[in-house]
C-alpha cells in the first residue's frame, strides 16, 4: 500500500508515545506495521538500527513473514539507491534482530542471563505428552500422601467436588486452576487469592466480592437489553386497541427500571418481582399479526426475567454467606493442593532438565523484575535491555496475557518517562482465552487511551481493503444485533463497524455482489432423512447447487488484471467450523457433482 489513509499515517509516524492501535480485519494492520518499523529505521533525525527493535509477534511463521517482509524493504531501498550504507547495515543486521514469538524472546533472556538467578540453562522444551504423564505421577503421589494423612478437608473437597465413585474428575480440576495459575505473573499469588475471594462474612463484603460484582454487571447488562426490548415493544403501541396492552408492557418495564436502579446485589435480591399483569386483549380492528407479535416478544421478556431472578435472586444474602462459608474449608484445600502440585511438579521438571515455555517466562520475569511481599523491583538486567531496545512491537496484543505483558514492560522505557511500545491487534479478533489470552488488557487501554496527542495514544483502523462494501454491511448488519461488551469484546457501535477502504468496479447488476444465505427448510430435511441423507450432505448438495449456477456464468474482479472475468472453481472457498464429519463428505459430495474439490 502506498496511497494511505491519514490514520495509517498517524500510525506510522506518530513518534515517543505508547501507541494502540485497534486494527480492524482487512484494515492492512501488517502493512502498516511494517511501513512503521521502515520508517523509524530511516528516519532522518533519529534512526534506529532493526537489531535496536523487539517485533513480537504471536506466531513463528508470522515472524518469519515480518523478517521476510522487512528483508525485502531493505533490499527494495538499496536497489533504488546502490549507495545507501544505512540499508546495507540493516541488511546485515536483521539475522540478529529480535522478530520472535514471545517464547523465544522469553528463551532469549533465560539463555543470556540465567546466572542472575542461579538457573540451571541445560533443559529442553518437554512435549505435551511427557508433562502431562509426569503431572499425572505428581498428582498420584500427592494424593496418595494426603489421604494416607486423613487430610479431611480434602476429602470433603473432592467428596463435594466429584459425581459417583470415581475421584478422577478432581485431577481435571487441580490442573485447570494450575494452567490458570500459570499465566499470571506470580502464580502462588494468585492462587492465594483465589481463597482469599471466599472470605466473605457480612452483607458489604458479599457486595464487594469480585464474583459478585461480576455477576452484578452482567445481570445489568441482560436488564439493559431488555429494558431496550420493551421501549420497542412500546413504541409499536400507537394504535388505540393496544393501549391496554401498552400499559401492561410499561408496568413490566417499570420492574425492570427498578432493578435496574439498584447500587448493589443484595438490593437487586431484595427488589426482584416477577409477578406480572394479565395482558388484556387487543381492540377491534387492531392488527392481528402485530398483537401476536407483541405478546409473543412480551413472554419471551417475562420468561428471561424470570430465568435471572430463580437463577440468581431467590435467596436471601445471609443464606449465600452460610453457603460460601460451608465452602471455605474446601476451596482452601483445593488452592493448597494445587500450590503444593505446583512446587512438586517444577522439581520433577528440574530433575529432568525440562521445561514448559510456561517456566521459561517465569524464569525470564524472574530474571526481570524481582518480588519481595508486595513490591515489585525491576532488576539491573530489566535496566541493561531497557537500554539496549528504543522500541517494543507487540502483534496480535489481543491474545497477550499478564505475564507477557509485564514481561514487555520490564524491557520497556516507559518507566523512565520515555513511551516506547507500539501495540496493535483487534479485540474482536481474540480467540485464544482457551489459551489464557486475556484481552482485557488491550480493551483498558482500548478504553483509556486518548484518541488525539497524549503520552499515552489509541489509533482507530476501520477501513477495509480486503472486501466490497456489501460484504461488509451484511457483516455490520449481523453484528451490530449480536456483539456486546460480553460477546466480541467490544460495544459493536459505528465506531467499531467495518468501512469500505477499496474501490471494486460495480457488477453489471445491481444486486451482483449481494450477500446472500442459502437455507434449507425443515421439510427438505426431513425428507432427506427418509432418503437417508444427512444434514451435512443436503448443505453440500445445496453448495454445489449454487457453484454450478456460478461458475462459468457469473463474473468476479480478476486479482492480477482487475478486470471482470468468468468465475472459475479456484476462486471459490468453503470455509467449515470444524472438519470432522463434514470435510470429506463436502468434498466427496462436490467431486460426485463434477465439482473439483479438496479438503
Amino acid at each position: 500500500m502506498s496511497n494511505w489513509t491519514s490514520e495509517q499515517q498517524t500510525a506510522i509516524y506518530e513518534r515517543n508515545c505508547n501507541l494502540l492501535v485497534s486494527a480492524a480485519a482487512g484494515s492492512g494492520k501488517t502493512a502498516v506495521l511494517v511501513e512503521r518499523i521502515v520508517s523509524r529505521v530511516f528516519d532522518e533525525r533519529n534512526p534506529v538500527d532493526i537489531d535496536r527493535i523487539v517485533i513480537v509477534t504471536f506466531t513463528k511463521s508470522a515472524a518469519g513473514e515480518m523478517k521476510e517482509r522487512l528483508t525485502k524493504r531493505f533490499e527494495d531501498i538499496l536497489k533504488a539507491d546502490c549507495g545507501n550504507r544505512r540499508a546495507i547495515r540493516q541488511i546485515a543486521l536483521i539475522n540478529h534482530a529480535k522478530i520472535t514469538t514471545i517464547d523465544s524472546f522469553c528463551s532469549y533472556i533465560l539463555k543470556n542471563y540465567y546466572n542472575t538467578i542461579g538457573y540451571e540453562p541445560s533443559y529442553r522444551i518437554a512435549d505435551k505428552g511427557e508433562t502431562e504423564l509426569i503431572k499425572e505421577d505428581v498428582y498420584n503421589e500427592l494424593l496418595e500422601e494426603r489421604l494416607k494423612n486423613n487430610d479431611e478437608n480434602l476429602i470433603t473437597a473432592i467428596n463435594s467436588l466429584t459425581q459417583g465413585k470415581s475421584i478422577a474428575p478432581f485431577f481435571d480440576i487441580i490442573k485447570k486452576l494450575y494452567d490458570a495459575s500459570e499465566s499470571h505473573p506470580w502464580p502462588k499469588e494468585w492462587l492465594s487469592d483465589c481463597a482469599k475471594l471466599y472470605d466473605i462474612d457480612n452483607e458489604d463484603e458479599l457486595n464487594a466480592s469480585p464474583v459478585i460484582e461480576y455477576l452484578f454487571s452482567y445481570i445489568k447488562e441482560l436488564l439493559n437489553e431488555m429494558s431496550q426490548s420493551y421501549d420497542n415493544l412500546i413504541e409499536l403501541c400507537e394504535d388505540p386497541g393496544l393501549s391496554g396492552v401498552r400499559d401492561v408492557l410499561c408496568d413490566d418495564k417499570s420492574k425492570v427500571t427498578r432493578l435496574l436502579e439498584c447500587n448493589s446485589f443484595t438490593e437487586l435480591n431484595n427488589n426482584a418481582d416477577k409477578n406480572f399483569r394479565t395482558k388484556p386483549r387487543a381492540g377491534k380492528g387492531t392488527d392481528k399479526e402485530l398483537s401476536d407479535y407483541i405478546t409473543a416478544e412480551r413472554n419471551s421478556l417475562k420468561k428471561e426475567i424470570t430465568e435471572i431472578i430463580d437463577l440468581y435472586c431467590c435467596y436471601p444474602y445471609e443464606d449465600i454467606i452460610d453457603e460460601v462459608a460451608c465452602v471455605r474449608t474446601s476451596i482452601t484445600a483445593v488452592v493448597d493442593f494445587t500450590t503444593e502440585f505446583a512446587d512438586r511438579y517444577r522439581e520433577a521438571k528440574e530433575e529432568r532438565q525440562i521445561a514448559e515455555f510456561s517456566d521459561v517466562a517465569h524464569r525470564a520475569l524472574e530474571i526481570l523484575v524481582s518480588k519481595e511481599g508486595k513490591t515489585e523491583k525491576y532488576t539491573h538486567v530489566a535496566d541493561e535491555l531497557s537500554e539496549l531496545y528504543d522500541e517494543i512491537y507487540i502483534d496480535e496484543y489481543q491474545d497477550s496475557n499478564y505475564i507477557q505483558e509485564k514481561i514487555l514492560n520490564a524491557v520497556s522505557r516507559c518507566r523512565f518517562g520515555c513511551n516506547n511500545i507500539f501495540m496493535v491487534g483487534d479485540v474482536k479478533q481474540s480467540i485464544y482465552r482457551f489459551r489464557l489470552a486475556r484481552p482485557e488488557l488491550f480493551m483498558e487501554k482500548f478504553d483509556t487511551y486518548e484518541t488525539t496527542d497524549a503520552p499515552c495514544q489509541r489509533i482507530d483502523l476501520h477501513k477495509n481493503f480486503r472486501s466490497r462494501d456489501t460484504v461488509l454491511a451484511f457483516t455490520n448488519d449481523i453484528f451490530y444485533q449480536i456483539m456486546k461488551r460480553n460477546l466480541g469484546g467490544v460495544d459493536y457501535t459505528d465506531e467499531a463497524a467495518l468501512y469500505c477502504g477499496a474501490d471494486y468496479p460495480a457488477g453489471k447488476k445491481e444486486d451482483a455482489f449481494d450477500s446472500e444465505i442459502l437455507l434449507t427448510t425443515t421439510q427438505e430435511l426431513e425428507e432427506g432423512t427418509k432418503q437417508q441423507i444427512s444434514k451435512q450432505e443436503l448443505e453440500a448438495k445445496l453448495i454445489a447447487d449454487r457453484i454450478r449456477k456460478m461458475v462459468g456464468k457469473e463474473e468476479v474482479v480478476d486479482e492480477e488484471t482487475g478486470e471482470f472475468r468468468k468465475v472459475r472453481y479456484g476462486d471459490i472457498v468453503i470455509l467449515l467450523r470444524s472438519l470432522s464429519e463434514w470435510a470429506d463428505l463436502f468434498a466427496e459430495v462436490l467431486n460426485a457433482n463434477g465439482i473439483p474439490a479438496h479438503t
